[in-house]
């Protein structure tokens, strides 16, 4: 399960619609719980810059640095959060 996911606020990620894939993704949040991400936040630029928006996902089982994902569209980062 998903504890947190953090969505770059950056410019850079904003043109690869970071914004809207802060949208997406928090539609899928839980309040209890019991889904599979419990906290969703943007936050100030990551500097991880080009290639989709950066996102951090720390997880059960991952290190506390998290692992950076790129998402280039807002259907690519639900596909993604909907198969783990």
């Amino acid at each position: 399960m998903v504890k947190k996911v953090r969505v770059c606020n950056g410019a850079g990620c904003k043109a690869w619609s970071s914004c809207s894939i802060y949208k997406k993704l928090n539609s899928l949040k839980s309040e209890d719980g019991s889904g599979k991400i419990v906290k969703i936040e943007r936050v100030p630029c990551f500097n991880k810059c080009g290639g989709g928006a950066s996102v951090k996902v720390n997880a059960e089982g991952v290190n506390s640095a998290g692992n950076f994902l790129k998402f280039r569209t807002p259907r690519e980062a639900v596909n993604y959060f909907s198969h783990i």
